[in-house]
């Protein structure tokens, strides 16, 4: 049932996203089609010199139409903003495995060109892009390589600190990709739609704000901890309480000594080791058990895209959030 929710949440958020645009691409070499017509300010852009996330200025003679995306991080503001790439990494496990990108995969092709950290030059030579995207602590060892095919832009892996105040938010993200794309006005308009959104939930879920809430992954061995801005942001966010104070690994015992009121799980549908795990401890763990939110019901699976700090993720883990707390 969550998965449907889910699926329910990300195809009313596509077709919301191409009716902006004015419809679809009739194949995977083409953009989803925007609102700007030739002679507007946009369109008049170009060239125009863009800032990467190290520094590098990158000079565009037109808008970027053929992009190749080497990181899962890029998915989500690329379509946000109403394109679709040509190529990208990882499309098994992402494009057609994270529930806000599976209605788009099954509606536009997207050419694998293998994993991250090993992506396939020779497949990308075939794609012939307009530009690349990369992340450079993953795939800086062949920018030059990747130089030789086509122009390249290094993006974080964001929201992330450490390049640059936008790179350091969801906000700034979008606004980033907004530039890069020459999609500006495009991008404040999600920005604002979503901080509409944001405003909404929060007051929503006014009454949960004295209860504390984690975001979590169980893994084979131990958890991982999230903390997405979205959620736990008190000014820009839903402003929800979090025992911890730094996301990262944590043993089923300290998350005992946390004892949250609720646990937001990390769902992934193309997989099911973590339903595996979830069943296993209910069925034989007294710590697991003991614990609060588990007593209480109040464990709730989300889909794994909304602990990416993509828009369309976070989209998914708002309304997810909403949708379980105000039913309660």
């Amino acid at each position: 049932m969550k998965k449907l929710m889910v699926l329910i949440v990300s195809i009313s958020l596509m077709l919301g996203l191409l009716t902006g645009c004015g419809g679809a691409p009739a194949n995977n070499n083409a953009e989803v089609p925007s609102e700007n017509t030739p002679g507007t300010a946009e369109e008049a852009a170009w060239p125009r010199t863009y800032v990467d996330a190290v520094g590098n200025e990158i000079v565009l003679d037109k808008k970027p139409e053929r992009i190749a995306l080497l990181n899962f991080h890029n998915y989500e503001p690329i379509v946000a903003l109403g394109q679709i790439p040509v190529a990208a990494t990882d499309t098994e496990t992402v494009y057609k495995g994270w529930g806000s990108l599976i209605p788009y995969a099954e509606k536009f092709e997207i050419i694998d060109v293998g994993a991250t950290k090993a992506p396939n030059l020779e497949k990308l030579v075939e794609v012939n892009p307009d530009v690349i995207l990369y992340i450079d602590s993953t795939q800086g060892a062949i920018v030059e390589d990747l130089k030789k095919i086509a122009p390249v832009i290094a993006v974080a892996g964001g929201p992330i600190p450490g390049y640059g105040e936008n790179w350091s938010t969801w906000q700034g993200v979008i606004r980033e990709y907004g530039m890069m794309l020459g999609e500006e006005a495009k991008a404040e308009a999600e920005i604002a739609r979503l901080e509409g959104l944001l405003t909404d939930a929060k007051a929503k879920l006014a009454p949960y704000q004295d209860k504390t809430f984690v975001f979590i992954r169980l893994q084979e061995k131990d958890i991982y901890s999230w903390m997405p801005d979205f959620a736990f942001n008190p000014e820009k966010g839903i402003g929800l309480k979090s025992p911890y104070e730094k996301p990262g690994q944590l043993s089923l015992e300290s998350l005992a000594d946390l004892n949250p009121d609720f646990i937001i799980l990390y769902d992934e549908i193309t997989n099911t080791v973590d339903e595996d795990k979830l069943a296993d401890l209910n069925a034989n763990s007294s710590v697991w058990q003991s614990l609060t939110a588990v007593k209480a019901g109040q464990v709730i699976s989300v889909d794994r895209s909304s602990f990416s700090g993509g828009p369309l993720g976070m989209e998914i883990g708002i309304r997810a959030l909403v949708e379980e707390l105000t039913s309660k």
